[in-house]
């Protein structure tokens, strides 16, 4: 199984999200844009496994303290097939310490975790290409900061039915 453990998004944040990618939508020429039900924040990727025991005891093994964490600001990272567009997500010490607790926990229980610096965002859009004119940073400025109690952080899995991604939590543990 393809897993990975992120902060899954509350149902009327998903349909805010949702909305945004309509909008790019209509202006891009061409893209594969996040489904609704998609959209979370990735903490740690884990890649093919099947340790979902192993997992299970490091999430329940986390601090229970919840915080929130402010969503607001967007940016794209260019790419050869057009852009990355996402949603970025304040500053946060609370989100920082979980996230480095997590990936310590990971590699002393022999989890492979990126090395490279967690950069917290919400993908809304892979290989953007936008039609003549449109303009998806103005778009994206617009979004409203939002403020999101984080409480939970789950286990993911991911998988292709039907052609399309699809992401499942197998587990979830309280942050209180």
């Amino acid at each position: 199984m393809r897993l990975f453990i992120a902060i899954n998004f509350p149902d009327a944040l998903k349909d805010n999200l949702s909305s945004l990618t309509s909008a790019l939508k209509a202006g891009a020429s061409s893209g594969i844009f996040t489904e609704r039900d998609n959209f979370h924040l990735t903490l740690a990727f884990i890649g093919e496994s099947n340790a979902v025991t192993a997992l299970e005891t490091i999430l329940d093994s986390l601090p229970k303290y919840s915080f929130d964490l402010t969503l607001g600001g967007a940016g794209s990272f260019k790419r050869e097939n057009g852009e990355l567009l996402w949603l970025g997500v304040a500053p946060s010490s609370d989100l920082q310490a979980l996230q480095r607790l997590l990936s310590t926990k990971l590699r002393a229980a022999r989890f492979p975790v990126e090395d490279r610096p967690f950069r917290p965002h919400i993908t809304l859009c892979r290989s953007f290409v936008p039609r003549h004119r449109f303009d998806a940073a103005t778009l994206l400025s617009l979004f409203p900061e939002t403020t999101l109690h984080v409480s939970r952080v789950s286990l993911m899995k991911s998988e292709r039915k039907k052609g399309k991604l699809v992401y499942t939590e197998l587990y979830g543990a309280a942050l209180e």
